[in-house]
């Protein structure tokens, strides 16, 4: 006897009353199982007088969900996870065995929303909040295939109902020289390795750095260099303002406390009055020579007061 269940596209007698299931099960097929336009009153619910539906061969269900009030948002609950929509599960087609709460981009809801099948059979359901529905839609769809990305407008909220394509990719570049395509590599501590322009910001051994200091304090040390490395500034911006009224700002930075004044990291102004502008000291060196810092960046005020930032970008690389 013909099983009248299965949608024709895999239905087939054989010729002795028996129903087999034949290769065109894997084409692209979709049909809406249960839907409903029904409004929902205050704080009624819609699902669970629903029969559950089998979803064995399937492999993608849809939820779409189009309300014009707010549900419940606490009317479901797992965990910390709360919602007024939730799929239930059943493992014989009858018997509740768990509940998940389904979050939405918003409430109230106009989206579809995506479950990936790991029980035989499920329904979902839906608690409308306190105020009466003038509008109102709730099907569920099922997918036999599904053979690629799930495509969603730019504006649509993600969230953890949401699908998401997993992929893993390879980046691989071609040297200037010519040569095989080789892929690009990572530091030990999962930086990319990358030129930009003619200067490396991150060569083998190297990790990028910055040192961003607002109002530092007058004559301290901004930043200690880990033993075992050096700091190598390739850019520097120092800009603020003199507070003093009594004496023009000089300012600089020194390989530690007591070391070397590091030439094009000064500032001198040279007029004085509360909140004087200073010029912007800034450098941009080249790989092949940056500023070297070996113990640390110690912020050294000769005269005035400073207020302002001092940014350095560089890298650290092992001694």
């Amino acid at each position: 006897m013909a099983n009248n269940l299965l949608p024709e596209n895999i239905r087939k007698e054989d010729g002795h009353g028996s129903t087999i299931a034949t290769p065109t099960y894997v084409q692209q097929q979709s049909e809406i199982i249960t839907f409903t336009s029904t409004p929902l009153g205050a704080g009624v619910e819609y699902g669970t007088a629903e029969p559950f539906i089998d979803v064995r061969g399937v492999a993608l269900v849809q939820l779409q969900v189009e309300s014009l009030q707010p549900y419940d948002a606490t009317a479901y609950t797992l965990g910390t996870l709360q919602s007024g929509v939730a799929v239930q599960v059943s493992l014989d087609g009858s018997t509740v065995y768990k509940t998940f709460p389904l979050t939405t981009a918003n409430n109230p809801p106009n989206e579809a929303i995506y479950f990936e099948r790991s029980y035989p059979y499920l329904r979902f359901i839906y608690t409308n909040g306190a105020t009466p529905q003038t509008e109102f839609y709730f099907a569920t769809s099922l997918h036999y295939t599904y053979t690629g990305p799930v495509v969603r407008s730019i504006g649509s909220a993600f969230n953890t109902s949401a699908l998401a394509g997993t992929q893993r990719s390879v980046i691989f570049g071609q040297p200037e020289s010519g040569g095989d395509f080789r892929a690009v590599a990572l530091s030990d501590d999962d930086n990319l390795i990358v030129a930009i322009g003619n200067r490396l910001s991150q060569t083998e051994g190297r990790s990028h750095h910055e040192v961003n200091v607002i109002n530092p304090t007058a004559n301290t040390t901004l930043y200690t260099v880990p033993a075992g490395w050096n700091f190598h500034v390739t850019s520097a911006r120092i800009w603020g303002f003199n507070t003093s009224t009594a004496s023009p700002l000089q300012a600089n930075l020194r390989n530690g406390a007591a070391g070397a004044v590091k030439g094009g990291l000064a500032v001198e102004e040279s007029s004085t009055g509360l909140g004087g502008v200073l010029k912007a000291a800034n450098i941009t060196a080249s790989h092949q020579e940056p500023v070297l810092f070996t113990t640390s960046v110690y912020w050294q005020v000769v005269q005035g007061a400073f207020q302002g930032s001092v940014v350095l970008v560089g890298y650290l690389e092992p001694v």
